[in-house]
């Protein structure tokens, strides 16, 4: 903590016995006085510290910096549970070890210009290299070539370690936040459940929009650049997307298939997707899909793998007239009509869209108001 920052607090105070500060006129007790002589040591103890002398400006600074690392610890022991469970793919993995670089990025050039920090040496180090623990937790639990690295499982434990305790997080593992989780909401195992909005959007709900974005991540990771443009992290959840429903269907208490929707004009729009990298996580939320498009009123835009599992297995509706296609689009498109390498007799609207600069395929699959 910025040491001459909380001088110059409890100077402007003048407050030395700490009377009438945040006891209420009362002497304060000789816990909390050994908690006031101390200087800081973590962000966990200076956001106390600052609640209990009631200096607002700190408590808010400190709060804004442990949130996000306090994301980053749960998505690191969520990874690490992912990999115990074997759910967790090398490909994906590689896309969790950026993402928590970036965070660690994002965290440290904040934390620079924290007016309440002054950062030792050792911080900025287990910021970054906390998610080693990842690799090892990779090569060691996985079995499978390619997933972990030499990481050193001491060094990196360390480092996690550091920064947890910083957090006032030590301890702790796995989903360490006391905020509420899917299994909190779900309607029982097997049952999709619609989960609300609101929830989504409450920041105390980070494990809810962890697990959440973890299917979706895991459903994307294939994608080049991979990942759902519209949810690049977890606090990204809900964005816009207002439909949102999900099952666990094994013996864990983390949802395993994900599916997520906007309602238009035109009806409801599946807009992204979301599984555990299973079998049966997939075939879950390939099963809901197909059930969804065959009701009126529920349409997508569908290229590739997912498009050819509805058409061939599923026999769901699609749009074949043009002007319907652009009307519920309200895009521009190229109109193709039928595959143009003569796949799926009687399936005629395909079209090609630009969609961040790239061409791609696709066809209006289920039945819009329209």
């Amino acid at each position: 903590m910025n040491n001459k920052k909380w001088k110059q607090f409890l100077t402007e105070a003048n407050q030395p016995q700490w009377h009438g500060l945040a006891f209420d006129g009362r002497n304060p007790t000789e816990e909390e006085i050994k908690l006031m002589d101390i200087f800081p040591g973590s962000g966990a103890q200076a956001l106390e510290l600052a609640e209990l002398t009631g200096n607002e400006e700190m408590a808010v600074e400190f709060r804004k910096m442990l949130k996000p690392i306090r994301e980053i610890i749960a998505k690191i022991e969520v990874t690490i549970k992912q990999i115990r469970n074997g759910t967790m793919t090398s490909e994906r993995l590689d896309v969790v070890a950026t993402e928590l670089e970036l965070d660690a990025e994002k965290v440290w050039m904040s934390s620079r210009n924290h007016e309440w920090f002054v950062a030792e040496d050792w911080f900025e180090d287990s910021l970054y290299e906390m998610k080693d623990y990842i690799w090892h937790h990779g090569m060691t639990y996985s079995g499978v070539v390619g997933l972990g690295n030499v990481a050193s499982e001491e060094k990196s434990k360390e480092d996690l370690d550091k920064i947890k305790t910083w957090a006032g997080m030590a301890g702790q593992v796995e989903l360490p936040l006391s905020e509420k989780k899917f299994s909190d909401f779900e309607d029982g195992p097997g049952q999709w459940t619609d989960l609300a909005v609101a929830d989504l959007r409450n920041p105390e709900n980070i494990d809810l929009s962890i697990e959440l974005y973890n299917l979706i991540a895991n459903a994307y990771s294939h994608m080049k650049p991979p990942g759902h443009f519209d949810f690049k992290t977890p606090e990204d959840i809900p964005s816009d997307h207002d439909v949102w429903a999900a099952v666990n269907i094994d013996d864990d208490p983390e949802p395993d298939a994900l599916r997520v929707g906007k309602n238009k004009p035109s009806g409801l729009k599946l807009t992204a997707s979301g599984h555990d990298g299973s079998r049966e996580g997939k075939d879950a939320y390939i099963n809901k899909t197909a059930e969804m498009l065959l009701q009126n009123g529920y349409y997508a835009e569908m290229s590739k793998g997912i498009a050819h599992l509805m058409i061939k297995y599923h026999s769901v509706p699609h749009v074949g007239e043009e002007e319907t296609v652009r009307k519920v689009l309200g895009k521009e498109i190229e109109w193709i009509g039928p595959h143009p390498e003569g796949k799926y007799p009687g399936y005629d609207g395909w079209y090609i869209r630009d969609i961040s600069g790239h061409r791609e395929l696709k066809i209006m699959l289920g039945t819009p108001n329209a």
